[in-house]
């Protein structure tokens, strides 16, 4: 027989666990915006035949060597990685979790990247860039 003390306990354990997982998972509106994101190419993706060029045409003009807007440089690996005055962009191995994914895909916030008034990310760019980072952001081409 399930007393009021074992309901309280078993309620409580139910809202931790519940709790915790809001914590650690996107939550379900998230999870079916990044469901609508293009999916990674399915081959090797080389940083500089295919995606330097990407962010060299659609990036580095507010986020390079010269302008930093919002503190983020994509110049290098180390840069990238560090991310800007709101933190990381990039998840390392992770594009599924990565703002800059999230960002370019429009999925998320009120600010996409590019802005609104440039020309937006094909679906093949971003799948480019999802396998770039899904392979560990390798920044130079195999020796």
């Amino acid at each position: 027989m399930v007393n009021s003390r074992n309901r309280i306990v078993a309620y409580v354990g139910l809202l931790v666990l519940v709790g915790g997982g809001a914590l650690a998972y996107p939550s379900a509106s998230m999870w079916w915006r990044i469901q609508s994101l293009p999916p990674a190419v399915d081959r090797d993706v080389l940083y500089t035949t295919e995606v330097q060029p990407i962010l060299e045409e659609n990036c580095y003009e507010c986020h390079g060597d010269e302008r930093r807007k919002g503190g983020l440089n994509l110049d290098t690996r180390e840069m990238l990685l560090r991310g800007g005055k709101t933190g990381p962009v990039i998840e390392d191995g992770d594009s599924a979790s990565s703002g800059l994914i999230h960002r370019v895909g429009g999925i998320e916030g009120d600010r996409p990247m590019p802005p609104s008034n440039k020309p937006q990310l094909t679906s093949e760019q971003i799948a480019v860039l999802r396998a770039w980072i899904d392979q560990g952001l390798h920044w130079r081409a195999p020796e």
